[in-house]
């Protein structure tokens, strides 16, 4: 008898047998994957970038952005800012851009010119990411006031090059489907460079989502609790390998899971 070694580990990990994941345009083989441990210091790892070979990572309690090796090793620290609870990072145009839990974008370039945009209307936000096409930088809410209903993500978006102008609202439309009826409570969002795609994360939910570019849904994963304890951070590196972070806790450290893309 022979058996698929690959379908096996994907339904393992992703706690899903669904074929069509496996069969149809599925981009990673997720029982190939690489667990970079990192320090304690990183235990409460909130956000991950990758640029130009590296990752830099934010933790939500410490205004520092800490550049990380491929082997989880702390290459350097830069603080940027006192205590805070600083929930994502993305690096682009030679920019680092951070977002705090209540809506503050800060922005600098080497820790020095620190910018603060505060235009975010009062909530809760845990989730920043580019879209380098269009040269968008979008915010989604974790929990906002004003939810147009319980089958949307909300969004706003500002031009990455002027974030004092007021930025654009928008919409990810969830299926209306018992298990979207639950506010999903976005942790962590990137746009896959390869097809375009976006990945949206919730901790809270064990789930991620998948959008087209132009925010159309096409499916949802589940994330095994074993592997994803705390999924706070996603990433791409520029050949379109996935990376996930995790917080530590008390049974697990804090770890970033990468997956190869399937070319």
């Amino acid at each position: 008898m022979i058996i698929n070694i690959s379908k096996i580990s994907l339904c393992i990990l992703m706690m899903s047998c669904n074929t069509e994941i496996q069969e149809k345009g599925s981009e990673y083989d997720f029982g190939d994957y690489k667990k970079i441990v990192l320090p304690n210091i990183l235990e409460e790892v909130s956000g991950i970038s990758i640029d130009a070979g590296f990752i830099y990572a934010v933790q939500d309690e410490k205004g520092s952005v800490f550049k990380v090796s491929e082997e989880g090793e702390i290459l350097q620290e830069v603080p940027f800012a006192k205590a805070g609870d600083y929930e994502e990072i993305v690096r682009a145009n030679s920019l680092t851009y951070i977002l705090r839990s209540d809506g503050m974008i800060l922005s600098f370039e080497s820790n020095e010119n620190l910018t603060k945009t505060d235009e975010l209307p009062k909530g809760e936000y845990e989730t920043m990411f580019l879209e380098p096409a269009s040269q968008r930088l979008n915010i989604l809410c974790k929990a906002c006031k004003k939810e147009s209903d319980e089958y949307t993500i909300k969004g706003f978006s500002f031009d990455v090059n002027d974030l004092n102008e007021k930025p654009e609202e928008f919409e990810f439309k969830l299926p209306k489907e018992k298990q979207f009826k639950k506010a999903f409570a976005a942790s962590a969002a990137a746009q896959n460079p390869i097809t375009e795609d976006i990945y949206i994360i919730s901790a809270i939910r064990s789930q991620l989502l998948i959008f087209d570019k132009s925010h159309t849904f096409k499916k949802s994963v589940p994330l095994r609790k074993k592997m994803f304890p705390q999924p706070e951070g996603i990433t791409f590196d520029p050949d379109g390998n996935l990376y996930i972070s995790n917080e530590g806790g008390e049974s697990s450290k804090p770890n970033i899971i990468r997956f190869n893309r399937i070319d």
